[in-house]
């Protein structure tokens, strides 16, 4: 589990994990599926919940490492589980045939069909393209373009996934769509004009676009007014990356309402807790000062050992304005040793900083808990054979997003032997 959290701020970004990482998370999916089935289709199903394209992949091993041990039961139940989003189908079977040969087995299969019927519906022919359809964070922007692309496999359309595993149609209704799909395909039918989906997470995404636009001002209201008062489920680090790109201010009053929304939704974490953040750094700031919202009791401290204090319900784009206005930065980092200046007898440690070498190296006691987070991405560090272990108590994690906020609650709750899955269902 821990294997997988430290990648959890790369979202679909699988493709961005170090090589080692990749390779550790195979072997253990692998080693569990043979070990306690069970345990492992439970894993993946909520694995699911924060990292899509690894619960895609570890579906895939899991039915592979059970077809190979001649095991019959629970594959088909177990792809099914991790298909949520309609591009799902196309993207495990694209990921199967690249990594596992042509030959689908019947329970891939049947999992995949499972899902088609339950997925795929006229509002979902959106996602009837090659395009990727990928949830990636802000900071892989820059990989993808080094990278020429996003070097995942291209999933297979809808009629693609179709053709192959004969999904049964619910209703009439579905089974013409399932033959347009095809149609479409083959190019023997026309394109279905689908109008994109009007929501905040798109207002968000096209922020700079209209702020670059100088649209009319009631239009830049309307705008602003959906984002204070819409419910988006968006966290954050999202608003930050809009916040970004923008060349005035009048957007921000209402980004910083909208980031703040969903912040009480997020786990609390007991305790007394130190987080000690990279003073210059946007998205290392919000993430830090959301995790503090959800502290029970926390002291942030900037990498140069100057307290920030935090204000109880705050948004967290508010706070970052407060940190920039303020006296946060200036002096040299002091790395590790404002760790070490500030800790006092708190009951846990994070470390959110542009680069962390070694979370083993933070010198506080060793049953204290420590928590190193690493926004950049290109030098993650991992020892060549995959079996880095940061050592009793601590953990290194890559990146930053805002599906990282609840790694600390899951990883001390499963120290404590409680399975995440088993108080969902509680």
């Amino acid at each position: 589990m821990l294997t997988a959290l430290s990648c959890v701020a790369y979202r679909d970004a699988m493709f961005a994990w170090p090589k080692e990482i990749v390779l550790r998370f195979d072997s253990l999916v692998r080693e569990s599926t043979r070990s306690d089935p069970q345990w492992t289709a439970d894993f993946l199903q909520w694995l699911r919940t924060s990292q899509r394209y690894p619960a895609l992949v570890g579906a895939a091993a899991f039915a592979s490492e059970r077809l190979a041990h001649g095991e019959h039961g629970m594959s088909r139940q177990v792809v099914n589980s991790v298909l949520r989003h309609p591009a799902d189908p196309g993207h495990l079977l694209a990921h199967w045939t690249s990594t596992y040969g042509s030959q689908v087995p019947k329970p891939v299969k049947r999992g995949v069909a499972d899902a088609a019927v339950r997925l795929y519906s006229p509002s979902a022919l959106r996602y009837d393209t090659d395009g990727h359809h990928l949830d990636l964070p802000n900071f892989i922007n820059k990989l993808t373009r080094w990278r020429g692309g996003i070097p995942t496999p291209r999933p297979f359309r809808f009629g693609d996934v179709i053709a192959l595993t004969h999904p049964v149609a619910r209703t009439a209704e579905q089974g013409e769509l399932f033959r347009l799909a095809i149609d479409r395909r083959y190019g023997r039918a026309p394109a279905v004009a689908v109008e994109p989906p009007d929501s905040v997470e798109d207002l968000v995404a096209g922020l700079k676009r209209f702020d670059r636009s100088g649209i009319p001002f009631e239009s830049a209201m309307a705008v602003a007014s959906r984002l204070r008062t819409e419910d988006s489920g968006l966290l954050p680090l999202r608003f930050v990356s809009a916040r970004r790109g923008l060349r005035t201010t009048r957007w921000l009053p209402a980004l910083e309402i909208a980031a703040g929304r969903h912040v009480s939704t997020l786990p609390e974490i007991p305790g007394r807790t130190l987080i000690v953040v990279d003073q210059d750094t946007d998205d290392a700031i919000v993430f830090a000062l959301t995790l503090a919202q959800r502290c029970a009791s926390v002291d942030v401290v900037a990498d140069n050992h100057r307290r920030f204090p935090v204000v109880p319900g705050e948004s967290p784009l508010t706070g970052l304005t407060r940190w920039r206005l303020g006296d946060m930065v200036g002096d040299a980092p002091c790395g590790h040793g404002a760790t070490v200046h500030m800790f006092d007898r708190h009951d846990r440690v994070v470390v959110v900083e542009r680069e962390i070498s070694d979370v083993e190296d933070i010198d506080v006691p060793v049953p204290v808990p420590v928590y190193g987070w690493q926004v950049a991405h290109h030098t993650c560090h991992y020892c060549p054979d995959g079996q880095h272990d940061p050592g009793p108590n601590r953990a290194h994690f890559f990146g930053v997003s805002d599906a990282a906020y609840g790694a600390i609650p899951v990883i001390e709750g499963v120290r404590a032997g409680r399975w995440p899955w088993s108080l969902a269902s509680h």
